[in-house]
């Protein structure tokens, strides 16, 4: 039996978690998100949590006395926060602000200027209260609920402050997605010029 009395800790997850996490999702939707979501929406909620979650993301977990009772996921190769869930028992006791703490510090070492979450209607006020601002509403589709749509809300909150607002350290940079295709889209583009010159000199120098 879970008791509040035991001490909190806030650590990395580790491989034996995953199936505390998952079963602790599934509670905390069942449980917590069903003043927001109409039956079909929260069947498909639960069904998109019955798997593992994946190597793509950092695990941190709050755990009580040996038993999980939240955890936040952060996506390793941009600035998203992809799940952040409390046991039911243990809400409003400051967890999710800590497990949320601990996924910025990660991204501020990562140099990750800001962090984004596609938001829960449930999760929304938490977010809002902790600094995200909501960008715009969606409706989106998951995997296990056919035709159903889920209403959430896009949100962001800053980190660091924006360019031209700060002096970047040298060697500095942006630790998105996004700057990591572009970097990769120049290499190939400077690669691939390389080609055509040295297509270009041999031509010339056979002649």
């Amino acid at each position: 039996m879970l008791t509040r009395e035991a001490e909190l800790l806030v650590r990395m997850a580790r491989p034996e978690d995953l199936n505390a996490i998952r079963d602790l999702q599934v509670l905390s939707l069942k449980v917590l998100a069903a003043k927001d979501y109409d039956g079909p929406q929260l069947e498909a909620l639960v069904a998109s949590k019955a798997e593992l979650r994946g190597w793509d993301e950092l695990h941190f977990v709050a755990e009580v006395g040996g038993a999980v009772v939240g955890f936040g996921a952060l996506a390793r190769l941009r600035p998203w926060v992809n799940a952040l869930f409390v046991h039911p028992e243990f809400t409003r006791q400051g967890i999710a602000t800590l497990l949320l703490g601990a996924m910025e510090e990660e991204a501020l070492r990562r140099r990750d200027r800001s962090l984004s979450v596609l938001s829960s209607l449930t999760g929304e006020p938490f977010y809002r209260a902790v600094g995200f601002e909501a960008l715009d509403e969606m409706a989106i589709a998951v995997t296990g609920g056919e035709g159903v749509k889920i209403p959430c809300v896009r949100m962001r909150k800053q980190l660091l402050l924006l360019e031209g607002d700060w002096e970047k350290e040298e060697g500095y940079v942006d630790n998105t997605f996004g700057a990591t295709l572009q970097n990769i889209a120049w290499m190939f583009a400077g690669a691939l010029g390389m080609i055509v010159i040295g297509q270009v000199l041999k031509l010339f120098f056979d002649v």
